[in-house]
C-alpha cells in the first residue's frame, strides 16, 4: 500500500498539471453560456441567480422574483410552451411577455419594463420606471441628456435613487459622476424626468433645455460609441439599465421609445422632458 499511494498521488498531480497547462478558458459568450450570465471575470454564472453577472453582480441585481438573468439582461422566464430567448404565446426572455405572459407579476397583456393593456412590470397598480429617451450627440451648447418615464399607474418614489453611465473598466455603473435624486423626489404616472448630462455639477436645476421647468444635471457624458445607462436604487443596486448602441442615432436626433414607455427604441426627435416624436 505504501507503493500504491505515491503512484496514485503522482498520477493525480500529473492530471492537475495537465489541466493547468491547457491555457485560459475560452471567452464566455452567448454560445458558450446560452442560459447564464457572462461575469466580468469571464465566468458563465447561473442565469436564475438575482446577483449573477458583472462586478458585484451589478448587471443582474435588478432581477425580481420570477425573472431570470440571461447574458446580463433580466427578463421573464418562458412559460406556456415558450422557449428562452424569444418565446411567444406565453412569455419571453429579456423582452416583453406576450399573449398571457408577464414579468414580475404583470397581468395579461403586460410587457417587461412597460405595461400595456392594463399589465405592469411590477404588478397591477405599480410604478414602472424606464429609460425613455437618450440624446448622445450633443455639444457644449446643446448637451446630452437622458429622459426617464413612469409607464406605471402609481407614483415612483426616487428618493436616494441615482442615474449614471458606464464604468469603462468593467461595464458596470459609474456612480461617482451620476446624480442622486434627493429625498421626496417622485415621478407621477405618465411623468417625465429629465437629466442633463455633461454639466459641471450634479443636482436639481432649472436649465432644462427648453423642456420642463425643473430637471437634474449630472457630470457624466454619453458616448456615441455605445454604453449602458443605469438607474440605481437607494442601496446602489441596479434598478434599471438601458443599452445605448454605437451610432444609435444621427447627429441632432435622439434614441427614444415610440410610443413613450412601451415602444421600441429608434431614431426620434429631440423632445427633452416631453412626449417623444418620430
Amino acid at each position: 500500500m505504501s507503493l500504491v499511494r505515491p503512484l496514485v498521488l503522482g498520477a493525480a498531480l500529473g492530471l492537475v498539471s495537465g489541466f493547468v497547462s491547457c491555457g485560459a478558458p475560452a471567452p464566455c459568450t452567448a454560445t458558450s453560456c446560452p442560459m447564464g450570465c457572462c461575469s466580468a471575470d469571464n465566468q458563465c454564472l447561473p442565469g436564475s441567480a438575482t446577483a449573477a453577472c458583472g462586478t458585484a453582480g451589478r448587471a443582474c441585481a435588478a432581477c425580481q422574483s420570477g425573472q431570470v438573468c440571461t447574458l446580463g439582461a433580466c427578463g421573464a422566464a418562458a412559460t406556456g410552451g415558450g422557449s428562452a430567448g424569444g418565446a411567444t404565446g406565453g412569455g419571453s426572455m429579456g423582452g416583453g411577455a406576450s399573449g398571457g405572459g408577464s414579468t414580475g407579476g404583470g397581468t395579461a397583456g403586460g410587457t417587461a419594463g412597460g405595461a400595456a393593456g392594463g399589465g405592469s412590470a411590477g404588478g397591477a397598480g405599480s410604478a414602472s420606471l424606464v429609460v425613455n429617451e437618450v440624446f448622445a450627440t450633443g455639444t457644449a451648447t446643446d448637451p446630452d441628456y437622458v429622459e426617464l418615464f413612469n409607464v406605471g399607474t402609481a407614483a415612483q418614489d426616487l428618493s436616494g435613487f441615482s442615474l449614471t453611465d458606464t464604468e469603462s473598466s468593467d461595464g458596470g455603473p459609474k456612480p461617482r459622476e451620476g446624480v442622486v435624486f434627493p429625498a421626496g423626489t417622485t415621478l407621477a404616472p405618465g411623468g417625465f424626468l429629465l437629466v442633463v448630462a455633461d454639466r459641471p455639477d450634479a443636482g436639481a436645476s432649472t436649465e432644462c433645455l427648453g423642456g420642463p421647468a425643473t430637471c437634474f444635471t449630472a457630470r457624466f457624458g454619453l458616448s456615441q460609441n455605445g454604453e449602458t445607462i443605469y438607474v440605481l436604487d437607494a442601496q446602489g443596486m441596479v434598478f434599471r439599465s438601458q443599452a445605448y448602441p454605437a451610432a444609435a442615432a444621427p447627429a441632432g436626433s435622439s434614441y427614444g421609445r415610440f410610443p413613450d414607455g412601451t415602444g421600441a427604441f429608434g431614431t426620434t426627435q429631440k423632445t427633452p422632458g416631453r412626449a417623444n416624436a418620430q
